[in-house]
């Protein structure tokens, strides 16, 4: 008997450590381990049946963790799995595979089964989850690939399913994609240039170029925004459309970020006019709290006076952690750096950041400005960003002016200043001296 017990001990002591081999401890799904050899048993054989992998990913699932704590992102995951559990095949397995990372396998017994599933997981999602009495509004981004027709292994549809969902979230999250073989190529390509871009960086091959920051009333240039070019030793000509997102995605924004202020900064400390240039900081950087001491430590070595130089940020910055933001903006702002709101119009919060944070300036989106001329209510939210802006004691530049009847119409409105190809392109730094020169200041003003 006693025999007996210790074998029955032993067996559910084999079964529970079994359990805990193959199933996520925090929403009870079956986890990585699970779903591969799920997925390799689907995908071995002749006679394997047709089904589609499916990688789900909680878009900007951080943020809630960073304004509601750990516990709230453990319970919303809890919460997401059961929503999504309930709308899952019966001959299909759901797992978590990751920290906001799901994946579901689906037969593809009919042709439009598989869109279907996807629309009601993220269908599912369509109401707020409460947690802790708070209403928590998420998405998901969804890739998809399908077996046989984009691979033939478990491992080669995983990685193209995860291909997709990446091109998911590169076109603005909360979307469904299917696995191209473009988008293969275009990985490969990413992964090129993140490759190239580890040792351009410390190389020296990204230099800054400068565009003209022009002011309407006078046309005299007032300072220079600083752009990033590539021309790298390996892939040629990289555009900053490019190589700028990758280095975000890559974690390589913050070097090169720091490489280029720093030579910005010593190129306009030999400039003849003691004009500002204005330095875009990235996501990253903003929620970094070393950055305004490295920032100053760039300004001293450089020999730059901190009044020279204007940070951009954009909205999608701010979201990024609010609290670290607004610290550092308040220490940049308190060595006299100056602060400039990018791409105004274009997030959803614009009011709520003019009001709350130490701005000196707002930068209008382009995509206002290339309407005005021709379209009424482009006019109409133009102008009234330039009233609402100035009733807050701060000026406006217009960005992407590109023609003589778009800068009379700013002028007429009483935008401050402005910068865009009817100006002047960015520019090397070799080519500083020639603008600032008196005469082409002086066509300038006359134009």
């Amino acid at each position: 008997m006693f025999a007996l017990r210790r074998w029955s001990e032993a067996a559910k002591a084999e079964c529970s450590s079994r359990d805990l081999a193959y199933h996520d401890l925090l929403t009870g799904l079956p986890n990585r381990r699970a779903f591969m050899e799920a997925m390799n048993k689907a995908t071995d054989g002749r006679d394997a049946a047709p089904f589609a992998c499916m990688l789900l990913d909680i878009d900007n699932f951080k943020q809630v963790n960073d304004l509601r704590g750990h516990l709230a992102g453990d319970r919303l995951l809890q919460l997401l799995s059961e929503r999504i559990a309930a709308v899952v095949p019966s001959d299909g397995l759901f797992a978590r595979i990751g920290g906001d990372e799901y994946a579901l396998l689906c037969g593809l017994d009919e042709a439009d089964r598989t869109a279907s599933v996807a629309n009601l997981v993220v269908a599912q999602l369509g109401e707020p989850l409460v947690i802790d009495e708070h209403a928590v509004q998420i998405t998901v981004s969804v890739g998809i690939a399908c077996f046989p027709e984009d691979a033939d292994r478990a491992d080669a549809l995983l990685r193209k399913a995860d291909i997709a969902l990446y091109r998911c979230k590169a076109r603005g999250r909360g979307q469904i994609r299917y696995f191209q073989s473009e988008m293969e190529d275009l990985a490969r390509r990413q992964a090129e240039v993140a490759e190239a871009l580890r040792d351009a960086i410390p190389r020296g091959e990204l230099i800054p170029h400068y565009q003209p920051l022009i002011a309407l009333a006078t046309g005299d240039v007032i300072g220079f925004e600083v752009l990033a070019r590539w021309q790298s030793s390996v892939l040629g000509s990289v555009a900053p459309s490019e190589f700028i997102p990758i280095a975000m995605e890559s974690g390589l924004i913050g070097k090169l970020c720091g490489r280029l202020l720093h030579q910005a900064c010593t190129d306009a400390a030999q400039w003849p006019r003691p004009l500002r240039i204005s330095f875009n900081m990235a996501p990253r950087q903003l929620c970094d709290p070393l950055v305004p001491l490295q920032m100053l430590a760039i300004l001293s070595n450089a020999g730059l006076a901190p009044v020279r130089l204007d940070i951009e940020m954009t909205e999608d910055a701010l979201l990024e952690n609010d609290r670290v933001a607004r610290t550092n903006l308040s220490a940049l702002k308190s060595q006299g750096i100056t602060l400039t709101l990018d791409d105004f119009g274009t997030g959803y919060s614009s009011l709520h950041h003019l009001r709350t944070l130490p701005f000196d300036k707002v930068k209008i989106d382009r995509s206002y400005i290339s309407k005005i001329v021709d379209c009424e209510k482009s006019r109409l939210m133009v102008e009234a960003m330039i009233k609402l802006t100035h009733s807050l004691g701060m000026p406006v530049l217009a960005e992407g002016v590109e023609t003589p009847e778009e800068e009379q119409l700013l002028k007429s409105l009483g935008c401050d200043f402005a910068q865009g190809w009817l100006y002047g392109k960015a520019m090397p730094n070799s080519e500083i001296g020639t603008l600032l020169a008196p005469t082409a200041a002086t066509q300038l003003a006359c134009r």
